[in-house]
C-alpha cells in the first residue's frame, strides 16, 4: 500500500514539473511583414481572411493558402496548412503556427531554382 501511494505521489510530482508549451504571440500580418526575420521560428497567432493560392506550373510556393490582413488588405502572408479540413476563401481565420522562411522555386531551362525568399506561417491550428 505504501509503495502504491509513493508511486502515485511521484507521478503527480512528475506531471506537475512537465514543461508547458509556449503561448503564441498574438500579432498582425502587417507586424510580421514589417520585420519578418525577427519573427522567424516564433509561435504566432494571426487573424485574417483566407484566400487560395493561384497555382502556376512553373512556380512552386512553400505554402498552400494566403492569409490577408483584416486592416490592410494589401498585406498578406502565406499559410502552410496540412489539416484535414479545407480552408474556404473569404472566411475569417485565426491561424496559430510558426513563422518560417523558404524560397519560391521557379522552373527554368536548368530545372527548379530558388527564386525569391518568402515568409509564411506553418499552421498548427486554424479556427
Amino acid at each position: 500500500m505504501a509503495l502504491v501511494l509513493a508511486t502515485m505521489a511521484m507521478v503527480l510530482i512528475m506531471v506537475g514539473f512537465q514543461p508547458s508549451s509556449p503561448s503564441p504571440t498574438k500579432t498582425t500580418i502587417s507586424e510580421i511583414l514589417a520585420n519578418p526575420s525577427s519573427w522567424e521560428n516564433k509561435l504566432v497567432q494571426v487573424e485574417g481572411f483566407i484566400d487560395g493560392v493561384v497555382t502556376i506550373p512553373e512556380i512552386k510556393l512553400p505554402f498552400n493558402y494566403w492569409l490577408i490582413d483584416k486592416t490592410d488588405e494589401a498585406d498578406r502572408i502565406g499559410v502552410l496548412w496540412n489539416g484535414k479540413e479545407t480552408l474556404r476563401a473569404g472566411e475569417t481565420a485565426l491561424v496559430t503556427g510558426i513563422v518560417k522562411s523558404s524560397y519560391e522555386k521557379k522552373l527554368t531551362l536548368e530545372g527548379w531554382v530558388n527564386s525569391t525568399l518568402v515568409y509564411y506561417i506553418e499552421a498548427k491550428a486554424v479556427s
